[in-house]
């Protein structure tokens, strides 16, 4: 069997106390040490908060801190009193010298609301507000008088007068002629020669009719067909182009254009300031007369005075507008023909027929046949040159 050994070295009895006894003493001592280091710990954890449950807003404990009791601010003082902050010590500028008093009649410069003096201080404190004149109080000038119109030392101020409104063109034919024809768009058949007397049919045409506000533009354009597209006489394109404004007096042209197959194009430019009226033709220049009208705007002129006052429509009647030439300006007279049946590839249509007068001899004389249930529309065109070449022209559905 083991032996046991005693503190000495000798060996001993397995069974004597001193062995139980020593092993409950170590393990009491290490039981000791532990619980030491353990309390020593925790007091140190708990100092730095190492433990510390979750901080709870409402457990937060309240800092009282003693505050001096500091005077209130002062109240803020009224518009008039209030004080700038003082700016920073600086040069002050030379005092101004006081203000001349107003004479007894005018009024005093408004002074402060407590009541203070009136008159500024030359020498007051940076900062201190002045007294100054009310916006709409007049300035005192040097010899005593104020800036407002109504002092007896101002000029008079007079306004300048009103520009009189324009006057309005004199109507001519004793009544304004109202509203112009409808816009729209026409074709027609070009004959060369009257086509009642075996004219030929070249052509095909459009006239053209179309509004911008107070402006018109009148255009007729089309080529021959065919055959006749061939021929040195008509080959190439027609154009007759009116444009300008409207008016209580009706059509007021300003420039009007004509190019025909084989020759150049010829144009007319109206000046209503200058009153002139210049031609390309001659580089001529003429007088301007009322009223005066081209060859295309005359055709809506005619349909316009009829609509106006019907009774220029009765036979016999008569309607003066001068007509714009290639070189001058002639007063024609259209005469009333009356109504007549136009033979045409629809049917007969009923027309007013307009008649130049034999005087003057213009270089062109117009006739217009103006549709009766048509819209008063030009359905028929007929232009006649002096050497008695006619181009006439047949309004087709």
């Amino acid at each position: 069997m083991p032996r046991d050994f005693d503190e000495s070295g000798q060996a001993g009895s397995g069974t004597g106390p001193s062995r139980t006894l020593r092993g409950v003493i170590a393990c009491t001592a290490i039981a000791l040490s532990v619980l030491v280091h353990w309390v020593g710990l925790a007091w140190v954890a708990l100092r730095l908060g190492v433990f510390a449950p979750p901080e709870d807003p409402a457990d937060d404990p309240v800092e009282v801190t003693m505050v001096t009791p500091q005077p209130p601010p002062p109240s803020k003082p009224l518009p008039e009193e209030a004080a700038k902050p003082v700016p920073p010590p600086r040069a002050r500028p030379a005092p101004k010298p006081p203000r001349k008093p107003p004479e007894p009649a005018a009024a005093a410069p408004a002074v402060p609301a407590s009541g203070s003096a009136a008159a500024p201080d030359p020498v007051a404190a940076p900062g201190e507000p002045q007294p100054t004149l009310p916006p709409d109080a007049p300035a005192t000038t040097a010899d005593g008088t104020t800036g407002d119109p109504g002092d007896k030392g101002s000029p008079d101020v007079t306004e300048p007068a009103p520009a009189a409104p324009p006057e309005p063109a004199p109507l001519l034919y004793g009544r304004s002629l109202g509203d112009p024809p409808r816009s729209g768009e026409w074709p027609y058949y070009f004959h060369y020669g009257d086509y009642t007397d075996g004219g030929l049919k070249v052509a095909e045409v459009m006239l053209q009719l179309a509004y911008q506000g107070d402006s018109y533009r009148v255009r007729l354009q089309g080529e021959a067909r065919g055959f006749y597209s061939l021929l040195p006489k008509f080959k190439g394109t027609l154009v007759f182009s009116s444009q300008g404004s409207v008016g209580p007096n009706g059509l007021m042209p300003q420039r009007y254009s004509d190019r025909r197959p084989g020759r150049d194009e010829r144009w007319a430019a109206v000046d209503y300031e200058a009153r002139t009226v210049n031609f390309s033709r001659n580089q001529a220049t003429v007088p301007l007369v009322d009223g005066a009208q081209d060859l295309m705007s005359a055709l809506w002129q005619l349909a316009m005075v009829v609509q106006a006052m019907p009774d220029k429509a009765n036979l016999g009647e008569t309607i003066e507008i001068p007509v714009i030439g290639s070189r001058s300006v002639d007063r024609v007279r259209f005469v009333s023909k009356g109504i007549e049946s136009l033979a045409t590839d629809v049917g007969p249509v009923d027309a007013l027929h307009f008649a130049p007068s034999a005087e003057p001899a213009t270089e062109e004389k117009l006739d217009v046949w103006l549709g009766v249930r048509e819209g008063m529309i030009p359905v028929r065109i007929r232009l006649t040159g002096r050497r008695g070449e006619v181009f006439d022209l047949l309004w087709r559905r």
